[in-house]
């Protein structure tokens, strides 16, 4: 690439990485503007079913939820009129007699703390959020996270960092938009889930200090429902998280793999999707990622990597 600088080749990238990078990393004002794979998802969009894909949830990854949750990822505009009709949408055929989507089970966590996350960031107004919102107070586990098992024998003891990371984002994006139900119980909620993730160093097991599943370290694009250690701290750095010294382990990986320029684009998780992304732009995206995790707790040589020759 020759004596191209990091912050230079992020945008020359698809036109809503370039917004992307604008508003997050270079602090730019700028209108998030429906074009590039914003655009490209939008344009998939059937009007007559109100979904994407096949279904709602499944097949994935080119359902409603999973392009719903890709479009949060890449911060459409929440006033977009697709975005709102599509969430609305997911909310009425996911979320029903208050979570209980059969018999003999509830919807499960993970997929209420993505659908939070996509409901309040479309600041939807709607009595069935406030029912999430109970219901994830309801089930914490008194580790201070949660777990999509919860109700199915054998009974787990601990919590899942995938439905723990899942709920406290969906949490912070209730607490960041203004919603009051049960908000200081939501506070200190988010905080024990914190501190459950804090405690694992944010991938070491607390009783072995080993990973606590295979890639976790890897970073990942799209990263689905799944953990790894650039989606947790991507978290804390948005929801402006003091830097605590446990994260440290992580940042390090963080910054050990960023060292060369630019991220690589990580493995993909099998499934269908709606269309395939240039392997340069999804470093684009990894490298993102990791920016703005540097830009929020290594404020020091932030400039210097945003700088660095590719």
């Amino acid at each position: 690439m020759g004596q191209l600088k990091i912050a230079k080749w992020l945008i020359e990238g698809d036109p809503a990485i370039k917004t992307l990078v604008q508003k997050t990393l270079l602090d730019i004002t700028i209108h998030s503007a429906a074009s590039g794979l914003i655009k490209r998802y939008l344009d998939l969009y059937d009007t007559t079913k109100r979904q994407w894909g096949e279904g709602v949830y499944s097949p994935k990854w080119y359902s409603t939820h999973y392009t719903l949750l890709e479009l949060r990822k890449l911060l459409i505009d929440p006033r977009e009129p697709i975005y709102q009709e599509a969430v609305r949408r997911l909310m009425e055929l996911m979320w029903y007699n208050k979570g209980k989507v059969a018999k003999t089970r509830y919807q499960d966590t993970c997929i209420v703390g993505m659908m939070l996350n996509m409901l309040a960031y479309g600041n939807v107004n709607d009595y069935r959020i406030e029912e999430m919102i109970d219901h994830l107070l309801e089930h914490q586990f008194p580790d201070g996270g949660w777990n999509c098992a919860w109700e199915r024998k054998p009974y787990p003891s601990h919590s899942s960092i995938h439905t723990t990371l899942s709920v406290i984002e969906g949490l912070w994006e209730y607490e960041k938009n203004g919603y009051r139900h049960r908000l200081s119980e939501v506070r200190n909620a988010r905080t024990n889930g914190e501190e459950y993730l804090l405690r694992k160093k944010l991938y070491l097991r607390e009783t072995t200090n080993t990973p606590i599943i295979n890639g976790i370290t890897v970073c990942h694009y799209p990263q689905r429902w799944k953990y790894d250690i650039y989606k947790a701290l991507e978290y804390f750095a948005d929801s402006k998280h003091p830097f605590d010294l446990r994260m440290q382990p992580a940042l390090e990986i963080v910054c050990q793999k960023i060292q060369k320029g630019i991220m690589p684009a990580g493995p993909t998780y099998p499934g269908k999707i709606h269309f395939s992304i240039s392997t340069a732009d999804k470093q684009r995206l990894t490298t993102y990622t990791a920016l703005k995790i540097i830009k929020e707790y290594k404020p020091e040589q932030y400039l210097q990597y945003l700088e660095t020759e590719i």
